[in-house]
């Protein structure tokens, strides 16, 4: 706008010059003088508008990166709550682990001397049961003796042998098989048929 009536009010003293008959040596100083004036008014305009459109495209970019600041400290902040629910969930994760760990120390403690209770209860029941495959129950038996103290087998190879030999012995008395042996009957020896 201010370049239009700059514009405006060249054309306006043109105009003028245009009208007035050729003046006199002091009336065309003081129109150089107008003109002049009309010319470095127009320059300030000029300038001042620059530094206005300086300051409005400075004022646009801080606007924008205020804007983009805004966005950034609320990405940053979504970002940090979902890392500290993720720090909590670790935390009590860890906590878990070692409560674990201490249960596994307990199990460990407990499960061993429960193991041999069974593998004693087993040879004992070999022992004293009805004489049938004997050899092979009682190898199986020493087998479980043997293992018990090794520190090369771990817990659960010991404990699945311990289970597999206490399921043989039930499967035993699921079944029905007949074999041949030796049976002592006051003193003499016999000829038998196991069942």
């Amino acid at each position: 706008m201010t370049q239009v009536t700059s514009q405006h009010a060249r054309a306006v003293a043109f105009a003028i010059l245009a009208a007035v008959p050729t003046a006199t040596g002091a009336g065309a100083q003081s129109l150089d003088s107008i003109i002049q004036a009309q010319a470095s008014s127009d320059r300030e305009a000029a300038g001042a508008q620059e530094r206005i459109n300086k300051l409005a495209d400075q004022a646009q970019d801080a606007a924008g990166q205020y804007r983009q600041a805004l966005s950034d400290v609320d990405s940053l902040s979504r970002y940090n709550v979902q890392l500290s629910k993720q720090v909590t969930s670790q935390d009590e994760e860890v906590q878990s682990i070692k409560r674990q760990l201490v249960e596994i120390d307990t199990t460990q403690r407990e499960i061993q001397p429960l193991m041999q209770k069974m593998v004693d209860t087993l040879a004992e029941f070999v022992k004293r049961d009805v004489p049938f495959l004997i050899e092979e129950r009682t190898r199986r038996v020493d087998t479980l003796v043997s293992i018990m103290p090794r520190a090369d087998v771990t817990i659960s190879e010991k404990y699945r042998r311990i289970l597999e030999a206490y399921q043989i012995e039930m499967d035993y008395g699921r079944s029905v098989e007949a074999q041949e042996g030796k049976l002592l009957d006051g003193g003499v020896e016999k000829a038998v048929q196991f069942l």
